[in-house]
């Protein structure tokens, strides 16, 4: 889906830009995916008549599009869960600290304005 469609106007031929700089930022909070920049029959007709001092362009920016989560379901059989205990009794233990500290990094990732953080 694009975010943006106009006319961007410019001199000689399209060295001299007249439009004011598109806050992309704003404009695209997710990211730019594409710009598309083109000259239509009206604006080849501007640009032949004027010879090239004034050459009008369309400026078409599509955004990129926010990123659908993804959710993992995951089933474990019990004799497998009772292997895994007996085999690396310390397991349970490391994975419960190792998620305390991705979601302090997650949260500290999101508080710097990173984002979410990703695996």
């Amino acid at each position: 889906m694009y975010a943006d469609w106009s006319w961007h106007h410019h001199l000689f031929w399209g060295i001299v830009n007249l439009n004011d700089d598109t806050p992309l930022d704003l404009l695209c909070p997710q990211g730019v995916a594409r710009v598309e920049t083109w000259m239509g029959p009206l604006q080849v007709i501007l640009t032949a008549i004027t010879g090239g001092i004034y050459a009008p362009t369309t400026v078409r920016v599509f955004c990129r599009a926010e990123a659908p989560p993804v959710v993992l379901r995951l089933e474990v059989h019990e004799a497998l869960i009772a292997r895994l205990r007996e085999r690396y009794p310390n397991l349970e233990r490391l994975l419960r600290v190792a998620l305390v500290k991705f979601r302090a990094d997650e949260a500290a990732l999101a508080a710097s304005g990173g984002g979410p953080a990703a695996i």
